[in-house]
């Protein structure tokens, strides 16, 4: 966007940054993904507790008839450690799957934002054009009134028939509803405008005073760009980190059909006597082996196997129509960016065309050589040339916008802004 050269532009942006509730849940989501990203790290990691206990006893106890109570006292200290060996990449597998969804997230969270910086652009040239048909609406609308008032005159003069004087007062009225209905068009973009920004839609939003066509010309886009920009593209880089982690996913399933080793051991003091506890003699350890090997519930382990492929071939054909959407996306913005480019020259042209048809029509009406009819079609005309070349100015520009995002960023900027150069590292940490 900042090739548009606005500074009301960029701070709109900048705005929507911070204020867009839809990007804050988006970058909620990656928080949610960090956090179990970390939680399935440490899941391959020994677990340890340290504990201790205190315990107080009274017993009766009867010999040779003689009742008696004995009174004991235990103190145990000890820490415990437990640690899952992954011979067969469960654990593994679980945190490449939890690892490739934060990145899926990220991404996520970056198509959120090059999307809404993209709908806030375009929605500013759109509040930008029809601020301009608001005004030319307002010119158009003058201008009527003043022929009117000049055929009224003519007419009272009996050198004009009462027919110019009904197609005047038809031109006015016409162009007051016109005019009405651009200014609603006008109210609602600038409230769509708003939402994106995250303020109240009071439809008051300021953008810019420059006009379309005094924004800067767009550069050319270069010939033969590279496919593979697209792998930088949010949505792409998505799909793929969906489909790492699907096979991660599908290789823990088929891990849990094979015998879990955890090992545990235990060491601490024990004694009766508090003074004594952390002594030699009062030390005590233990190491335990344990190999689980699931059997009543295979079927089920296997039953979910299949789940995770079925869940891969879904999520893999996934990725290959988002591949193609995307350049379906780049064919389609460059062909529109071609063609509305073309269009504006031509317009500009129709444009110049109008105006000076308009001023040979008045001229010959102004000389009784024509009708107010032909005045009245030439610059219905002009309007029409010059309301044309605005939506063109907008169209242009929106197809570059297009075209941007359809690539994932701009074609000089490889890495979008954002995103962090340590991203993957940080993650496999």
């Amino acid at each position: 966007w900042n090739e548009f050269g606005s500074p009301e532009l960029d701070a709109l942006v900048d705005e929507a940054f911070a204020g867009n509730p839809d990007l804050t849940a988006a970058a909620a989501r990656v928080l949610e993904a960090r956090a179990q990203y970390g939680g399935q790290r440490f899941n391959q990691l020994p677990s340890a507790e340290v504990g201790g206990t205190v315990t107080r006893s009274k017993r009766n106890l009867s010999g040779f008839g003689i009742p008696r109570t004995m009174v004991s006292n235990q103190w145990d200290v000890a820490a415990q450690v437990a640690w899952e060996v992954d011979f067969w990449g469960r654990l593994s597998n679980t945190r490449k799957a939890a690892w490739a969804s934060l990145m899926a997230g990220e991404a996520e969270r970056r198509s959120v934002r090059q999307g809404l910086a993209a709908d806030v652009v375009r929605s500013w040239l759109q509040v930008k054009q029809l601020e301009e048909q608001v005004a030319l609406g307002a010119e158009t609308l003058t201008t009527y009134r003043d022929n009117e008032a000049m055929v009224h005159e003519r007419y009272a003069a009996g050198v004009r028939p009462s027919l110019d004087v009904h197609q005047a007062r038809q031109s006015v009225a016409s162009a007051m509803a016109a005019q009405a209905q651009r200014e609603l068009d006008l109210a609602d973009s600038r409230r769509a405008l708003e939402v994106l920004l995250g303020r109240y839609p009071a439809g008051a939003v300021s953008v810019g005073g420059a006009s379309l066509a005094e924004l800067p010309v767009l550069p050319p886009v270069p010939t033969g760009l590279p496919s593979d920009l697209l792998e930088r593209r949010p949505d792409v880089v998505a799909a793929e980190m969906n489909l790492l982690g699907a096979h991660a996913r599908e290789g823990a399933a088929r891990a849990d059909l094979f015998p879990r080793l955890t090992l545990s051991g235990s060491a601490g003091w024990s004694s009766p006597d508090e003074a004594e506890l952390f002594t030699d003699a009062t030390s005590v350890w233990s190491l335990v082996g344990n190999l689980a090997m699931p059997l009543l519930n295979r079927g089920a382990r296997k039953a979910a196997v299949g789940v995770a492929e079925a869940q891969r071939d879904q999520v893999q054909a996934a990725y290959v129509g988002t591949v193609l959407r995307a350049f379906r996306d780049v064919e389609s913005a460059l062909d529109s960016d071609h063609a509305q480019r073309l269009r504006r020259e031509a317009l500009q042209d129709s444009e110049r065309h109008a105006r000076r048809a308009l001023e040979v029509a008045e001229d010959r009406y102004g000389q009784g050589l024509d009708t107010y009819l032909q005045v009245l079609d030439a610059q219905r005309r002009l309007l029409q040339a010059r309301s044309d070349l605005l939506r063109t100015e907008q169209a242009w520009r929106a197809a570059r916008v297009n075209l941007i995002q359809a690539l994932g960023g701009s074609w000089d900027e490889p890495i979008d802004d954002d995103e962090p150069a340590d991203a993957h590292a940080s993650a496999m940490e």
